[in-house]
């Protein structure tokens, strides 16, 4: 098994913040990792 490495995130200070969320989805759904995310 691989090693699952968390990064933390803190939208705050992040100029392009409003454009995490959808990369993220759009991460999560091409990894085919939406069933992990959300179980």
């Amino acid at each position: 098994m691989t090693d699952l490495k968390l990064i933390p995130y803190n939208a705050d200070l992040d100029p392009e913040a409003q454009n995490f969320l959808p990369w993220l989805w759009d991460k999560l759904k091409a990894d085919d990792l939406i069933s992990i995310y959300f179980h």
